[in-house]
This record gives structure tokens, sequence and C-alpha cells, in this order.
């Protein structure tokens, strides 16, 4: 416990050795404490989106128009 106070205040709860009060080490000890009750967090797949009607039928004009054009390239 590396404690940066100069002037620790002088209580009946002080350690021997130690710069820090007990009070101040409790608080060091809650904040471990708190850290072990973390639980992660599942991840939700995301679902995947069908596809309409509209949409289908859109991705094959655009496929029939690039087919389209491709022909007519070759014929020129």
């Amino acid at each position: 416990m590396n404690c940066q106070r100069e002037e620790a205040p002088q209580s009946t709860n002080k350690r021997e050795g130690d710069d820090c009060s007990l009070k101040q080490i409790k608080k060091k000890k809650k904040k471990k404490k708190k850290k072990k009750k973390k639980k992660k967090k599942k991840k939700k797949k995301k679902k995947k989106k069908k596809k309409g009607r509209r949409e289908k039928r859109k991705r094959g004009k655009e496929e029939k128009k690039k087919e389209n054009k491709k022909r007519k390239k070759e014929k020129e």
C-alpha cells in the first residue's frame, strides 16, 4: 500500500509500518470485490433479414440488364 499522504491522521485504527489508515485499506478491498461480481454479457445474434419478392425481382432485373449490355458489346 503506497499512500502519498505525508501526515496521516493519528487514529487508533492505524497499522504498524503502514502510512495508510484502515479505512483506506478497506476501501481498496471493496473495489476488488466489485470487480469480481461483474458478469460477461451475452452477445445477441443478429437475425438475417429475409428478402422479399420485390428485392429478388430488382436483383433479377439488374442481372438481366448487365447480360443484355454484354451481348450488345459482343455483337458490336
